[in-house]
């Protein structure tokens, strides 16, 4: 199997052009199979060719050439034939299980997809994954019902009748810096789809918030003495909140009707699109964390501010790592 960015009858490609500059490609092929690894590789392949531009592969951070699994060991999956016009979502392994990723990496292909062709002559959606239930909430707020929803854990060697493909709604050249920095668009497209779905609340929502991040089943990052932060915030008036309890619809009630959110670095932060302008935010965090969490509180007109820690783990040199909050700091931020 060879790389392939030659054009031909069976693939047409378009440029999308949204806010902030940002130009997507999305792809509509015929006669053309997509395998992936679900994590590192996603191929589109075309009479035995790697089609690039619909095709990605994610090594250490960086998007890499010719580097896609399929060209060391082809495709070791049965090819499942799909009839129909199917969309592909798949994002990495981030949008597996990770509520941001599944946000901001996952659903705004549809958005992208959508500038061009027509929703409603779609087939099926290929997703990373269909186990988890904001997975499902969100795509049955889009209407996408279970019936035109195909897991990559099932589904991960297909051969549909037309196959459309974007490009990353925001990591398009430097995967650090883009990370960093969610572009606007995807903000304003997530709040006008789900929004709108919270209706107005009667009940007595918390106004003051801390994100408790017990619930994670990622534990690389996590707050030593949370006991002690737990106790003080909430004799500051704050409610202490696991998100894994909570719907989609539930959670973006809580976020639209807080005055003050609290957290330690995390995808529970994603809902911070949802709040009205001018909440506080509280990001604690470790001095090595990226400003994707700050950026987003920028853009969405927030007030934010956050506590620096070093992490007492020192091998951690990025946004993972366990830390101590000094009480009398976290006084003065949320003063």
């Amino acid at each position: 199997m060879k790389s392939s960015s030659k054009e031909n009858s069976d693939i047409q490609k378009n440029v999308v052009n949204m806010d902030e500059n940002r130009k997507y490609i999305v792809c509509k092929l015929k006669k053309a199979r997509l395998y992936t690894d679900r994590i590192h590789s996603t191929a589109v392949i075309q009479n035995n060719f790697l089609i690039q531009d619909a095709s990605f592969q994610i090594k250490d951070k960086t998007f890499l050439e010719n580097d896609n699994i399929v060209l060391k060991i082809g495709t070791p999956r049965f090819l499942k034939k799909i009839k129909g016009k199917v969309l592909s979502l798949l994002a990495g392994g981030g949008g597996n299980l990770n509520y941001w990723h599944w946000l901001f990496d996952v659903l705004p292909r549809i958005e992208i997809y959508s500038q061009i062709f027509k929703l409603e002559e779609l087939d099926y959606l290929l997703v990373p994954s269909y186990s988890e239930n904001f997975q499902k909430e969100t795509l049955d707020l889009l209407n996408f019902k279970k019936g035109k929803v195909l897991s990559s854990l099932n589904y991960r060697h297909i051969l549909p009748t037309e196959l459309y493909v974007t490009q990353h709604p925001y990591r398009i050249r430097d995967f650090d810096k883009d990370e960093l920095n969610i572009p606007s668009w995807i903000i304003k497209w997530l709040r006008l789809k789900f929004l709108k779905h919270a209706g107005t609340s009667k009940e007595s929502l918390p106004k003051k918030i801390y994100v408790d991040r017990g619930d994670s089943r990622y534990q690389t990052r996590r707050i030593l003495n949370d006991n002690e932060v737990k106790n003080f915030l909430e004799k500051k008036g704050f409610s202490t909140l696991r998100l894994t309890n909570y719907s989609f619809i539930d959670q973006i009630k809580l976020f639209n009707s807080a005055e003050n959110v609290v957290g330690l670095h995390g995808g529970g932060f994603a809902n911070m699109i949802f709040c009205k302008p001018s909440t506080n935010i509280l990001e604690l965090r470790t001095k090595y964390t990226g400003k994707i969490i700050e950026n987003l509180a920028t853009k969405s007109n927030l007030n934010f501010n956050t506590i620096e820690l070093e992490p007492e783990n020192i091998e951690a040199l990025d946004q993972q790592g366990h830390v101590h909050v000094d009480i009398k700091e976290l006084e003065k931020k949320i003063s």
